[in-house]
């Protein structure tokens, strides 16, 4: 057995490495968003981008977003969407523009994710395992949309990333487990998955015996998620956790966003095949890494070479647990982004199985598994290349390239005046390219009657896009005398006929 003088930590290999990584990960996201076009807001880019604003301006905050039935009263921030608001507002209050504080959030998140899967992988596989496993993390064309287009999902995948190395290293500090799964919650509705696994941990790692306290610990684990959770709505009453709840685009959405990452970003047949080879393939190589040796005593000092057994073992349960309970909450969560929390668990698992089954000199399957593996890492990271080089060119959401010569926003900005107000069903697009607020369209489809009495007392610019167009023609255009003034493939715009009974 080595002496404590004649080698590095485990956890300081992780960490060395993943310092490099981390500079180099933070690095390429601010040269990714070196075009005018980013970083892209889509809405909650731009709600948080006018939050930050009006509280870094002493105000509450608010968005320049009302609803139709409500037009004096500016909207609030959505539940569980502050936290990124107020971190923006305190770097806006130091004389930062708004905008280069999302990109310093976005580098930031990256940046830390990168450092705590290195520290996992790293730890327990060296070198190779701290870059296999961030290789494994930005490798995709989903992170690709996570640097370039502003957003809380960097922040949480930093969470859950920090969140499975304190599992790895520190796995009874249960208070720890729970206070960083609380902040988790507190970025994103889809962190309670992280408060999830922080409480079933002690329940199911490795070495627990029934006189362990698993119980009273996964009780403590949740007591410091409620603690942090406590102290942040404490600190400001914003900082209200949401709770998943079947939102966005639904079940369905969520898993075809996790199979979309899984599948390298192709679609279709095709994704679905490079998802299951690619799955069975890490499935092999995490049971093969098992298979290897004997689980060490939990108590195996970090100088011991076994201990590097140790963390793997670790690694592999923690990384599963947390990576199935946060998958969870995105799942409930609908949406097609939360899932992106699930990426550093799983990159840092396959990418300390991968390494460490290789230097065990693997059979033919898992030979034939790391090539897979490989073949996806370079499909997934051409797919990586070809949709940064395509948002740089083009941008994304509300301020892709095709919104400033769209006839839509010269028509807006040129025709409509201050006073009047706009109806639209994308109304952060409004704001965005124009600056003007803007009256949310949402619901007005399920109260018609309700709205063409509103629009009646207070008549103004309606601006439809996508779906909303056929109502538009066919509800608005004979119920309000509304004509067509613009009408492009980006959107149509109507104003009421004179003498068309839309007007004042």
């Amino acid at each position: 057995m080595a002496s404590p003088t004649d080698v590095r930590s485990p956890a300081s290999i992780g960490v060395g490495t993943g310092l490099f990584l981390a500079l180099a990960v933070a690095l390429g996201v601010l040269l990714a968003n070196d075009s005018w076009l980013l970083p892209a807001l889509d809405d909650r880019g731009a709600e948080a981008l006018a939050a930050a604003a009006s509280l870094a301006a002493g105000g509450p905050a608010t968005v320049p977003v009302s609803t139709w039935d409500a037009p004096d009263s500016p909207r609030g921030v959505s539940t569980g969407r502050a936290a990124l608001p107020l971190l923006m507002s305190r770097m806006v209050r130091a004389g930062i523009r708004p905008h280069v504080t999302g990109l310093w959030v976005m580098a930031g998140g990256l940046a830390a994710a990168a450092l705590a899967v290195s520290w996992v992988a790293g730890g327990a596989a060296g070198v190779p395992g701290g870059i296999a496993a961030v290789a494994l993390l930005i490798g995709s064309s989903a992170v690709v949309r996570v640097g370039t287009v502003l957003g809380v999902d960097a922040a949480s995948m930093a969470a859950t990333a920090v969140l499975l190395g304190a599992l790895v290293y520190r796995p009874r500090w249960s208070v720890v487990h729970g206070a960083v799964a609380g902040v988790a919650w507190v970025l994103a509705p889809l962190g309670l998955g992280a408060v999830l696994a922080a409480g079933l941990w002690p329940l199911s790692r490795p070495h627990r015996t029934p006189g362990d306290g698993g119980v009273v610990r996964s009780g403590i684990a949740w007591l410091g998620a409620g603690v942090a959770v406590g102290a942040a709505v404490a600190l400001h009453p914003l900082l209200l956790p949401g709770v998943p709840g079947w939102g966005g685009s639904g079940p369905a959405g969520a898993v075809g966003g996790l199979v979309g990452w899984v599948g390298a970003g192709l679609s279709g047949p095709v994704a679905m095949v490079v998802a299951a080879l690619a799955a069975v393939a890490a499935g092999v190589l995490s049971a093969a890494d098992r298979r290897a040796g004997a689980l060490p005593p939990s108590d195996t000092p970090w100088y011991d070479p076994a201990v590097r057994d140790l963390l793997a073992a670790r690694a592999r349960r923690a990384g599963s647990l947390v990576a199935g309970a946060v998958a969870v909450a995105a799942v409930a969560d609908g949406g097609t982004g939360g899932w992106v929390a699930v990426v550093p668990p799983l990159a840092a698992v396959v990418g300390l199985s991968a390494v460490r089954a290789f230097r065990r000199r693997p059979d033919r399957l898992v030979t034939s598994a790391l090539a897979v593996l490989a073949l996806w890492l370079v499909v997934s990271g051409l797919g990586a290349a070809a949709a940064l080089r395509s948002v740089r060119a083009e941008g994304a959401h509300h301020t892709a390239r095709v919104w400033v010569a769209s006839p839509v926003v010269r028509w807006l900005d040129n025709q409509v005046p201050a006073d009047l107000p706009i109806y639209a069903d994308a109304p952060f697009l409004v704001h965005v390219q124009t600056g003007r607020s803007a009256l949310d369209l949402a619901g007005a489809l399920d109260r018609p009657t309700a709205f063409v009495e509103a629009f009646r007392r207070r008549p103004g610019v309606v601006v439809v896009t996508g779906a909303a167009r056929t109502w538009a023609d066919e509800d608005l255009g004979t119920a309000l005398g509304l004509a067509t003034v613009v009408d492009a493939p980006e959107g149509r715009i109507l104003v009421p006929r004179p003498g068309g009974g839309g007007g004042r």
